[in-house]
């Protein structure tokens, strides 16, 4: 990769979070990072990671001993993450007497040596599989954890509210219950808000508070603590409003623009950040980030910056910018330039900073996904690094990429060793 930061290898060296791309490779790879388990159909499934550091992009790998591409239904997906937490679905092609089968297992990068779950069935039917997440019990540290699926949402007459019924699998138990939650009444949930509320931008998780949160970054997110007994589903909104009417061009309803070129929204220590990238045409772009604690009652603004008051302190930098996308260079001014590149698609850091990952592409080249990853500082001002974008099956500069904290929970006294643990089914 062309990077002025990035490093890349197989083995945990202590990285505190990565770009994981979320659409997996079908191959095989080896190192510290593999664990293994059985599918449905009783044939061993092996999952790896090359990790790299932002902003290079993580692969995941998925390996099935005598099967090849032809035996998978598409790529297996990445659906999200919490702290030591993988949660992924794998497609599998059927046979002669048996149909197609997809499986769902949890990637557990610690303590220990890496491990893979398989999730039992039965699960709920017709459910999208964004919609799915993953709860980590107690701490980081816990072998143990929740899958949590929205098995369906309708009109509690009796109550007088929507009532959410949540599927939830229970690692430590291997069993699976039903809950329900109810619509709740305060002054933020918005019911038409809630009912239109799509969430399939990803689930996020408060871990140790037993918070899950369902994303649609037009509306807000859907909370709800899965852990109480009989827990409000509320909505958190978002700082700032949905786009205006003059916003959608060529008559298209709000729910047929994809928001994430625009926003993305992430927790850090359980503060949930937010960022929404404003573009102002030939005249470059504002970044904004907000913050706000699950437990509060408002969104406070922490920094914000205009593109061209974006500067390069690296010396290096200064030199490798030209070479990598000339067009986001003025070499009269000595100077970034915005009027030649479109960008794109923020991504927030996963550390107490506010660094956003944003993607870039000169405006000839869009229609080619010729991409590169800006890393900013917007507290700073400052252009971080520059890279190539070596995502897998990217659609107009919006990123397949998913960030995570896995890394940091490898046991890195195994680095040289190349385990394959087999987990539970």
């Amino acid at each position: 990769m062309q990077s002025l930061l990035a490093g890349k290898s197989g083995c945990c060296n202590g990285r505190p979070w990565v770009l994981v791309d979320s659409i997996a490779r079908i191959g095989h790879l080896r190192n510290a990072t593999t664990a293994g388990t059985s599918t449905s159909r009783r044939f061993t499934v092996e999952v790896s990671f090359e990790l790299a550091d932002p902003p290079g992009v993580s692969l995941c790998f998925v390996h099935c001993a005598g099967r090849n591409e032809s035996h998978f239904i598409g790529n297996p997906l990445v659906l999200s993450a919490a702290q030591a937490f993988l949660l992924l679905v794998i497609c599998f092609t059927g046979s002669a007497s048996h149909g197609a089968f997809h499986d769902y297992f949890v990637y557990r990068a610690g303590p220990g040596r890496p491990r893979l779950d398989r999730i039992p069935v039965p699960y709920p039917r017709d459910f999208y599989h964004k919609k799915v997440g993953i709860l980590p019990l107690a701490d980081g540290a816990s072998d143990h954890y929740a899958v949590v699926i929205p098995a369906s949402s309708c009109y509690n007459h009796r109550a007088g509210s929507m009532k959410f019924d949540l599927r939830v699998f229970w690692s430590r138990s291997k069993t699976w219950t039903t809950k329900e939650a109810l619509l709740a009444r305060d002054s933020e949930t918005d019911y038409l808000k809630a009912v239109s509320h799509e969430g399939i931008a990803g689930v996020i998780s408060f871990g140790g508070a037993g918070v899950l949160g369902w994303v649609d970054l037009w509306q807000g997110i859907l909370l709800c603590n899965v852990l109480g007994k009989n827990p409000p589903m509320r909505l958190m909104q978002w700082p700032v409003p949905e786009p205006s009417i003059e916003f959608l061009e060529f008559g298209l309803e709000l729910n047929h623009i994809s928001p994430r070129p625009f926003r993305d929204v992430t927790v850090v220590n359980g503060l949930i950040k937010f960022v929404e990238l404003k573009s102002h045409d030939s005249q470059g772009w504002t970044a904004t980030i907000w913050s706000r604690m699950v437990s509060s009652l408002d969104w406070h603004q922490t920094s914000t910056v205009h593109s061209d008051d974006i500067s390069i302190t690296d010396s290096v930098l200064i030199s490798q910018v030209p070479v990598l996308l000339p067009e986001l260079f003025d070499e009269g001014k000595k100077r970034l330039a915005w009027d030649q590149v479109i960008c794109s698609s923020p991504t927030l850091s996963l550390t107490n900073d506010d660094v956003v990952h944003i993607m870039v592409s000169a405006k000839w080249e869009h229609q080619r996904q010729i991409a590169y990853l800006l890393v900013v500082n917007i507290r700073n001002k400052t252009l971080e690094a520059l890279e190539k974008y070596h995502g897998n099956k990217m659609m107009l500069l919006e990123p397949t990429y998913i960030a995570s904290t896995f890394p940091s929970y490898l046991d890195t006294t195994a680095c040289d060793v190349v385990p394959c643990v087999l987990g539970s089914v």
